[in-house]
């Protein structure tokens, strides 16, 4: 199913607002995506977007264009199809029900221009449209614009800390320079640099200034490197005891990157700082997994402080909250996992506020 809201009897409105009455600078976003949604796929287009996934909705909303645009002997079909698709799954982005996974208006202008550059590109390529070389060239053009958006997306999240190791970082290094370049590639050298420029010691001074505006209590200081080779993206927390700080979990990831978050203790309870957050990547074999990383910080000083971590096929961790909290309360000070090609590891030091540390790697 879609994650998207359905707003078929709110208008325009997102659900924090419906909700909660929190008015942000994502209000306006999630209004412009239905807007867009609406207009690209009639009246009664958003309703069937909640309906079914979002690749399957722009999958519907693509094909329909292009038969509408073949049947009408349209000039560079390409080109507009290539618009057709950016412009709907920008569209899906800015109704994301969570607000801090919106784009910003900065990220649609930049993705509106440079939807214009790669189908101005294919328009020139589809003069020739016989030369094989131009074929490949509009797709490679294609997939380093699509790659660019992805990298941009990723290094403004604010609390991710280290240059994005990708096709384009490892194009800077001699020995991968005009070479083909694998994941298995960009996996080596996100392990090999997990300290560089002191990208580990900066994501450790930022939740460490989270917890000294936090002050005291209960609760827990994270830090989760990424080096699967691929951006991770996240699908689902949950509390058990306490809450998110004041830095939400990033919403992606890149390879490369420490990812920094602060779970506070809510005041007036005493059971500390009990949660897990969830992350989608794929495995070695191509297939979508979700990674868990899930802590406790109890308040007592009489129970220990526990780490979780496992791989799992998509939405099993969601469906089995109960479970999961079963195995922390028998957990230890660190856990591990391996599956289909990845690991993941995690541990929590002592205290009433620990370092919890947790890698995802590739191998």
């Amino acid at each position: 199913m879609s994650n998207m809201y359905d707003v078929s009897c709110s208008g325009y409105l997102p659900p924090e607002y419906i909700n909660h009455h929190v008015i942000s600078n994502k209000l306006d976003i999630f209004s412009l995506g239905v807007i867009i949604i609406k207009i690209m796929a009639g009246p009664t287009g958003y309703s069937k977007s909640a309906e079914i996934s979002s690749q399957q909705f722009t999958e519907l909303v693509h094909r329909n264009w292009r038969n509408r645009l073949q049947a009408a002997s349209v000039n560079a079909l390409e080109s507009y199809c290539i618009q057709v698709k950016r412009c709907i799954e920008m569209a899906l982005s800015c109704v994301e029900v969570d607000r801090h996974k919106r784009p910003t208006i900065g990220n649609i202008l930049n993705e509106l221009n440079e939807t214009e550059t790669a189908s101005q590109f294919a328009d020139a390529l589809l003069k020739d449209p016989e030369s094989t070389t131009n074929q490949e060239s509009q797709q490679t053009h294609i997939t380093e614009v699509e790659e660019k958006r992805e990298r941009e997306q990723v290094r403004e999240t604010e609390n991710c800390f280290g240059e994005v190791v990708d096709n384009y970082r490892l194009d800077k290094m001699a020995r991968y320079m005009g070479k083909h370049k694998a994941r298995e590639d960009r996996a080596r050298e996100a392990w090999n640099l997990v300290d560089e420029h002191d990208k580990d010691n900066k994501a450790s001074k930022y939740v460490k200034g989270l917890k000294s505006l936090y002050g005291n209590g209960q609760s827990t200081l994270c830090r989760l490197y990424n080096e699967t080779g691929d951006t991770i993206h996240q699908v689902a927390n949950h509390d058990w005891a306490g809450h998110i700080g004041s830095a939400p979990y990033p919403a992606t990831i890149g390879n490369g990157q420490w990812a920094a978050f602060h779970h506070v203790h809510r005041a007036g309870e005493s059971s500390g700082s009990v949660a897990a957050v969830v992350y989608r990547g794929e495995n070695k074999h191509g297939q979508d997994k979700d990674y868990i990383v899930a802590w406790s910080t109890p308040c007592s000083f009489w129970h220990r402080n526990k780490a979780f971590c496992g791989i799992s096929d998509v939405d099993w961790f969601q469906n089995n909250l109960e479970k999961i909290l079963y195995i922390i309360s028998d957990a230890d000070y660190s856990s591990s996992d391996k599956s289909g090609g990845c690991e993941i590891e995690a541990k929590i030091g002592r205290g009433h506020s620990p370092k919890f540390n947790a890698r995802i790697s590739y191998r």
